[in-house]
């Protein structure tokens, strides 16, 4: 079966990258049969063995208790090694759309690993599905970013240039819990809940209550609501707006509100005079309150009534211009049996998962995933122009649009990878243009690339349509997978009896100095105009 939104005659597309990819998963999932089949008849074995085992020969006589023998082991397995980062794609990714100056030959068309400053262990990586840069947190609780910096988005004190290695970042006081990173800014927040951003501030995205044309380039504190604020638990950056999910299940918005990507019912626009249009950009966190229920008649008259309760968010996520939402399974209103998932912003291609291409001002249920024969879903995550969702199965649902498909293929609403139906997917991401999942230490992935981030291999070609196995990680065992602008990143550790020491890895070149991101950050602030009204901004939409 073909993996829904994405053309099996994309012409862009070299065809299949992996030889026949659905007859390989056929085969892994054969083979991950007689491996299931293999561990219970050693289970049964093992319940016919005697209690005791004997001890080694030099203490003849002397018999060990099974338990504390399986308790031994118990405690070799909680050793499992360290975890890599493991990157793919370009290393300058500033310079990637501009091919004449772009260096292909740094591109990464087979994983690398990345080390941290003197080679911290790893926990996390985060990557926006647009943005160009990459943030790593240490089993220290310490975060490390690397790549564009034009705009001060990494946080390391500095807007100068590229950065290639990872660089602690400043200005964040406790261990790093979790965050998203935008176009020109980054969100982390800490196990206490305290948020922090940095980075371009012109549209008021990092909620500090001002905007300001000069970017932080270490982390401040930000607050959601009134004086300290309350814990956050999950923070998403779209392109030039922030989300952000605290400890009371409150969602609250700021930044740019085009396409309702605030969630407060406008878009924020407003005529000041002939041909000129200024923006209410919000320059701190504001309470969402109001959610919207399945819209009746898709494609008719709109169903505007909220809910009359507002449920309880646990998480949010951020694609460049539209929104999803999880209401925490936890705490569901006196009826419901199952978390429900809301969307909102711009439309385009069915990214919404409503059944239409209309901007949706408000948070509003996507009814597919309240039909019964539907289980509830665990996460979501937002590609650039397409989302995902996650049940508690470990099913994929997908829907929208990968960026270089043909014109009009899309999917309107969500639809199970069927390619994948069979796997338990623990992770997926959509970049500009490549995707990945990971499906029991797998990496899946398909789409197209900008400059190899789907490590087909060195020979391989750009893309492909169909979901299949990258080989490529055939030594790891993937975690997570995070995808941006023409690069990715994986958390793996390496499978049993793998040397990573003889894996390829990063090394970074000589530092640059040119502002090539403050640049081009710069013009596309002057195609949009200068700020006007109470920090909105004037002149044309991108």
């Amino acid at each position: 079966s073909r993996s829904p939104g994405v053309a099996a005659d994309t012409a862009s597309f070299r065809g299949p990258s992996l030889a026949g990819p659905n007859a390989t998963l056929a085969q892994a999932q054969a083979a991950r049969g007689g491996m299931d089949a293999l561990k219970r008849f050693m289970a049964e074995q093992a319940e016919e063995a005697p209690a005791t085992v004997t001890s080694e020969p030099e203490s003849p006589g002397k018999e060990v208790p099974a338990a504390a023998k399986a308790g031994d082991e118990e405690d070799k397995k909680d050793e499992e090694p360290p975890l890599f980062i493991l990157v793919t794609g370009a290393a300058d990714t500033d310079t990637a759309p501009n091919k004449a100056n772009h260096d292909t030959a740094r591109d990464m068309k087979v994983p690398h690993i990345m080390h941290l400053p003197d080679k911290v262990a790893v926990k996390d990586v985060i990557i926006g599905s647009f943005s160009q840069h990459t943030v790593a947190v240490g089993v220290n609780g310490a975060a490390y970013a690397w790549g564009m910096n034009g705009s001060g988005q990494l946080g390391i004190g500095t807007d100068d240039g590229f950065v290639y290695a990872p660089t602690l970042v400043k200005g964040v006081r406790g261990a790093v819990a979790g965050g998203s990173c935008g176009r020109h800014h980054t969100a982390l927040f800490t196990a206490d809940g305290e948020l922090y951003t940095c980075g371009r501030n012109e549209e008021g995205q990092l909620g500090i209550g001002r905007i300001e044309s000069k970017p932080k380039i270490a982390f401040v504190k930000a607050a959601l609501g009134a004086g300290d604020g309350a814990k956050c638990v999950s923070v998403a950056c779209g392109n030039n707006f922030t989300l952000a999910a605290d400890v009371e299940g409150c969602m609250w918005a700021c930044g740019f509100p085009d396409h309702g990507c605030l969630a407060n019912g406008s878009d924020g626009r407003r005529l000041v005079r002939s041909n000129k249009v200024t923006y209410d950009n919000e320059k701190s966190f504001n309470f969402v309150g109001i959610y919207l229920d399945v819209n009746q008649q898709p494609g008719g008259r709109r169903f505007e009534e909220p809910l009359s309760e507002a449920p309880k968010i646990k998480q949010v996520a951020a694609g460049k211009e539209h929104c999803m939402c999880l209401e925490d399974a936890e705490r569901l209103p006196a009826g419901r049996t199952k978390p429900r998932v809301f969307s909102w912003g711009f439309a385009g291609y069915g990214r919404l998962g409503h059944r239409g291409q209309t901007t949706e001002l408000r948070p509003r249920v996507i009814a597919e995933f309240e039909l019964p024969r539907t289980l509830p879903v665990a996460s979501l995550a937002c590609g650039a122009t397409c989302s995902f969702a996650l049940d508690t199965r470990g099913s994929l649902y997908y829907w929208g649009k990968v960026p270089n498909a043909p014109r009009g293929e899309a999917t309107m609403f969500p639809q199970m990878v069927q390619d994948l139906c069979n796997w338990e997917v623990s992770s997926a991401v959509g970049g500009t243009e490549a995707i990945f999942a990971t499906a029991e230490g797998k990496v899946i992935c398909w789409g197209g690339s900008v400059a190899g981030e789907l490590a087909l291999g060195a020979d391989g070609p750009r893309g492909q349509r169909n979901p299949g196995i990258n080989f490529e990680f055939s030594n790891w065992h993937v975690l997570k997978a995070a995808a941006g602008y023409a690069h990715a990143a994986f958390l793996a550790r390496p499978d049993d009896g793998f040397d990573p020491e003889g894996a390829p890895e990063f090394e970074p070149p000589a530092p640059r100095a040119a502002k090539v991101g403050a640049a081009r950050g710069a013009k596309r602030g002057a195609k949009r105009g200068g700020r006007g009204g109470k920090g909105g901004k004037r002149g044309r939409r991108k």
